[in-house]
């Protein structure tokens, strides 16, 4: 049964009585709060099975109703939702998804075989190896031909661009993407996912949260936190690295009202004790894991424990307590606190459609971004947790240097160009110029960094070595 306010959602209610509510009276209150066709479907089942359950269910409002119709649907109301300011979201965000019972890569397979700017045309067969076009490029043979030179250059470029594409993007969020990049004509710039996410995601794992400004692990975070273990890599994790650390002696503290472990974050003397105990850990972890610099260690250690110190209490306590949990070391959502979160598919930014509009960025003001946001919130792979960086107007000189510092990261002197989804099913690289604008990796000859990162790319690079050596 199912009630809101003093009425009893019935299946009709013929002769208008007040307290019932037809299921098609229900339906016209509730449609407009969902605010998403793409749920109307599902909830219209919820609205009908609730209203023939045996456990009764009450809600005050309608409002309240529609709000626990999209959480069963695996949509929740973020922190940020409606919420009038620099971090507002515009709609629901996923938290629970079914895992598709079949792959993008194999039923779109040509999808993926295009992928990389068509300009570098492909090598005419996937048969031949990268490392056996490479061995091309410095033969006599190849390099006294200008155009079967160009050809082979070109088929080893196309292959370092798939290549890097495809480890930084899950397959069917690159697939849901190029749907909406079709239906609002626009394209769309998103920023790297690490690999360590893509199992997560493809297994139905929520993404990491607007809410939730800690990054996601990786090898050095394995290192420095006792309480990581191999299987959850790539998880969002909130730790700090401190020998004395423990989170069950930090979660004790807060639920007994006692002070935090630390007063401040991590000093340099910290960070010498830590050192004494990182050959032990790394013995543990086998040799599997290649040990990382002392100074790319030092980094994360100090990083690790400033964050801690400035979100602890926000977890715990704060504002955003009552979407957060944390099990160990780990930051999970509330709704969903039987596993960890995973990097999501972060937006930088919506451009316009047409050749001449390659790379230039469209304003908020355009309709078809706030509709392309919002159906990449609701793309069950994709799972857009947020609006484009490029859009977000920082009201502290804090966050406008963390603006910076993620825009940056993705310009011609880094190694993380973007992955930028046209209509057309066009998906390719670029970074993000000083022009505030987007060029194709290949704009520009010196823009190589980002090569580095693929097995293709090192062999462009340095044909007649082997990559790793």
């Amino acid at each position: 049964m199912l009630h809101v306010g003093e009425a009893r959602i019935s299946r009709k209610n013929a002769f208008n009585r007040r307290s019932l509510c037809g299921l098609s009276e229900a339906w016209k209150n509730i449609q407009p709060l969902l605010a998403d066709r793409n749920l109307d479907n599902g909830a219209r089942i919820v609205l009908a099975n609730w209203r023939g359950d045996q456990p009764v269910r009450r809600y005050a409002s309608w409002k309240e109703l529609a709000k626990a119709i999209k959480l069963e649907l695996g949509r929740r109301e973020n922190y940020f939702f409606g919420q009038v300011g620099e971090n507002l979201n515009i709609d629901t965000v996923i938290f629970r998804t079914d895992v598709p019972a079949s792959s993008s890569g194999w039923s779109e397979p040509q999808f993926f075989a295009e992928l990389g700017h068509p300009g570098n045309g492909r090598w005419f067969d996937e048969r031949v190896s990268s490392r056996a076009l490479a061995d091309m490029l410095v033969t006599d043979f190849i390099k006294d031909d200008p155009r079967l030179l160009a050809i082979v250059t070109q088929g080893l470029r196309r292959r370092a661009e798939q290549e890097y594409l495809m480890m930084n993007m899950v397959k069917g969020a690159m697939w849901d993407a190029s749907q909406v990049a079709d239906e609002f004509k626009v394209g769309i710039a998103v920023r790297g996912t690490g690999l360590l996410a893509h199992m997560g995601i493809e297994s139905g794992d929520p993404t990491k949260a607007q809410e939730f400004k800690n990054k996601t692990s990786k090898e050095v975070d394995l290192v420095l936190c006792e309480e990581m273990e191999w299987t959850q890599l790539g998880a969002v994790v909130h730790y700090d690295p401190r020998v004395e650390w423990s989170s069950h002696v930090a979660e004790t503290n807060a639920e007994q009202g006692r002070s935090p472990m630390f007063l401040a974050a991590a000093t340099k003397a910290d960070w010498e004790k830590k050192k004494l105990r990182i050959p032990d850990r790394l013995s543990k972890l086998g040799p599997r894991l290649k040990a990382p610099s002392d100074a790319a260690l030092e980094a994360t250690f100090m990083g690790r424990s400033r964050e801690y110190m400035e979100e602890d209490h926000e977890y715990r306590k704060g504002h955003y307590a009552p979407y957060t949990t944390l099990v160990g070391p780990y930051v999970r959502l509330k709704v969903r606190s039987d596993v960890n979160m995973v990097g999501d598919h972060d937006l930088f930014a919506f451009t316009g459609a047409e050749g001449k509009d390659y790379g230039v960025f469209i304003p908020d003001t355009d309709e078809r971004v706030s509709s392309a946001q919002k159906a990449l919130q609701n793309k069950p792979t994709f799972q857009a947790q947020h609006g484009g960086i490029w859009y977000w107007k920082p009201g502290t000189g804090f966050n406008v240097g963390i603006k910076q510092k993620i825009m940056g990261a993705h310009g011609p002197d880094g190694d993380e160009p973007l992955v930028y989804i046209r209509p057309g099913k066009q998906v390719t690289a670029a970074y993000y110029t000083a022009d505030d604008r987007l060029e194709s990796v290949w704009s520009n000859p010196v823009w190589t960094k980002w090569l580095f990162k693929s097995h293709s790319g090192q062999l462009l690079l340095n044909p007649g070595a082997i990559p790793g050596d």
